[in-house]
């Protein structure tokens, strides 16, 4: 994803939403697929890392409202 579909989904919170997933899970992807040029001991710190980021970006969707404009809350 790039700025340009940011601006395109800024009024449009849904696909909003899944823009900031799909870049998330990019990234995620590509930290994991370093995992293999990084000693088995760093990979704890990795995996910790990634879990506090995905963690708050599921957080911040939710709190805003999340792709179905709902706020989890019941």
């Amino acid at each position: 994803m790039n700025a340009e579909h940011d601006a395109n989904t800024a009024g449009r919170p849904e696909e909003a939403g899944a823009a900031i997933a799909e870049r998330t899970l990019e990234e995620a992807r590509r930290r994991l697929a370093a995992l293999d040029d990084l000693p088995t001991a760093d990979h704890v710190a990795v995996f910790d890392e990634l879990h506090r980021e995905l963690s708050g970006v599921l957080e911040r969707l939710d709190r805003d409202g999340g792709a179905d404009g709902e706020t989890g809350d019941g």
